[in-house]
């Protein structure tokens, strides 16, 4: 599994984990904002009440007119009845968004009428249950009678914006903590890859010629090296060249090169890739490109996951479909070679 993955993975987890935790911690106190929200809206309606034709007895007040004013300042309610003070109900109406039954409007009014929603001791509400969704229901006592108010248990309004901004700040966080926590690991980990100073030496050391005692050219030996020969030789014209990943993950250095089978010094100025641009992304995810009308080839090589190295293959005629796919084995073939950690 590569890094990005594992750390993909844990950053899901620690989402999860963290929306879970407050979820668990926060739902108490997130209603109890919402009943406060309530409370005080209740109030505010029985204070309407007491005010709105206030010369006239409750039964001659305009009261489908005082209805319909407080269903349209507030739509989060879902029932509002009067009554007078021998809590005969006078006038009601719900909301259908919330409140669809008549026999349910019926239901929580006979209900009222019989005092079912005496509030417990200290407390403003009642609650109840129908159709499977919580109601705080309210009794507001007021000088000219008795009102019934209804809510359903729906986040709305400055709350719900809140909830939101919280939970959004908390997957930014998670995000900013795996994003942190995958450049640590690339940064700190990308050294000890089996692709190594030990397994990647630059082949531009050389030997003393036995015969002459002068300088015999670069050495070129291992199982990456009989790789490269044998590529070479099976494509007649063909310069195969083997690509590492440098230190700093930015390019793919030339260290090997091949022709007709035999080594090719690659000389002072070490020919790159770029890993940083769109031929870097290609070959990191695994891509191999075809490039001047398919007579020259970068095949990637990788290593559970990641790109450590490149083969560059190129020659004066165009690559076949089926060499294509030989070349691509055989580059695998390499990668296992790198990858275990055997010298060039």
């Amino acid at each position: 599994m590569s890094i990005k993955t594992k750390v993909a993975v844990a950053g899901i987890i620690l989402t999860t984990v963290l929306l879970f935790t407050y979820v668990s911690l926060r739902s108490g106190s997130v209603e109890s904002d919402y009943v406060k929200t309530l409370t005080a809206q209740s109030d505010r309606i029985a204070i309407s009440f007491a005010g709105f034709e206030k010369d006239k007895a409750p039964a001659a007040r305009n009261l489908n007119r005082f209805l319909a004013t407080m269903n349209s300042e507030h739509a989060n309610m879902a029932l509002l009845a009067v009554a007078d003070t021998s809590n005969k109900v006078l006038a009601g109406g719900k909301n259908d968004r919330y409140i669809s039954d008549r026999d349910l409007f019926d239901e929580i009014t006979g209900a009222f009428t019989r005092g079912d929603f005496a509030p417990r001791q200290n407390a403003a509400y009642t609650v109840r249950y129908y159709e499977q969704t919580k109601f705080y229901i309210f009794v507001k006592e007021t000088p000219s009678g008795r009102l019934l108010i209804a809510y359903p248990y729906m986040l709305r309004g400055r709350l719900m914006v809140k909830l939101l901004l919280e939970i959004a700040l908390i997957v930014i966080l998670a995000v900013l903590f795996t994003t942190a926590l995958y450049l640590y690991l690339v940064r700190h980990e990308a050294p000890v890859l089996p692709l190594n100073r030990k397994t990647a030496v630059r082949e531009t050391g050389s030997v003393p010629d036995e015969d002459t005692g002068g300088d015999a050219g670069p050495r070129a030996g291992g199982p990456a090296a009989e790789a490269l020969a044998a590529i070479s030789s099976r494509y007649t014209g063909a310069v195969v060249s083997l690509y590492i990943i440098n230190d700093s993950m930015s390019a793919l250095e030339k260290h090997l090169e091949f022709a007709d089978g035999s080594h090719s010094p690659i000389g002072a100025a070490v020919d790159s890739i770029d890993t940083t641009d769109e031929i870097g992304a290609e070959l990191k995810r695994d891509s191999t490109l075809v490039l001047n009308r398919s007579r020259k080839l970068i095949i990637p090589i990788m290593y559970r996951g990641d790109l450590i190295g490149a083969v560059g293959v190129s020659r004066g005629e165009a690559f076949s479909g089926p060499d294509i796919a030989d070349l691509k084995k055989s580059s695998l073939d390499l990668s296992r070679a790198i990858g275990t950690g055997l010298a060039l």
